[in-house]
């Protein structure tokens, strides 16, 4: 159950604040939603709370947690030239689930391609760079807001 001041993320934008939760009239349907801030950036939404799990909205990860997975960063793939050339689609749902796991598994796959592109002389295409940038603040929102920002370098989630 979604709480007003809960710290919750959501996918792509990263971890933000319930701010309000309210009720709204739409084609005689009344919904209740949530409306979430994010914090570090300007944005914010309204998320209907039936929903919210469906969009991927969930509250923060405990500590462990976040540090069991982030040991899954060291995990390099094999990609496939196929794979790279439709990496966006690839990544695009688990990036969309918010599932920290998911997430993780992203960055894993962008990461291994664009090794791969560079260590044969080719070059990284802007799509490649900017799903692993946006994934990169995702989980790195979180990284932050548990365990503090020194962590962002050491598992390498600094935004380029």
């Amino acid at each position: 159950m979604i709480k007003k001041n809960q710290i919750v993320v959501y996918p792509i934008h990263g971890v933000g604040k319930v701010v309000d939760i309210f009720s709204q009239e739409f084609n005689e349907e009344k919904m209740e939603y949530c409306r979430i801030e994010f914090l570090h950036t300007p944005i914010a939404i309204s998320v209907p709370l039936e929903k919210a799990t469906d969009l991927g909205l969930r509250p923060l990860n405990s500590p462990k947690d976040l540090q069991k997975n982030l040991k899954k960063l060291t995990n390099r793939k094999n990609v496939s030239e196929s794979e790279i050339k439709n990496i966006s689609i690839m990544v695009k749902d688990l990036i969309d689930s918010g599932s920290l796991d998911e997430a993780v598994e992203a960055i894993s796959i962008l990461c291994s391609a664009k090794k791969q592109l560079l260590d044969n002389g080719k070059n990284v295409s802007r799509a490649i760079e900017r799903d692993l940038d946006t994934v990169k603040h995702f989980v790195g929102s979180e990284v932050r807001e548990v365990l503090g920002e020194k962590y962002i370098e050491r598992y390498n989630l600094q935004e380029e």
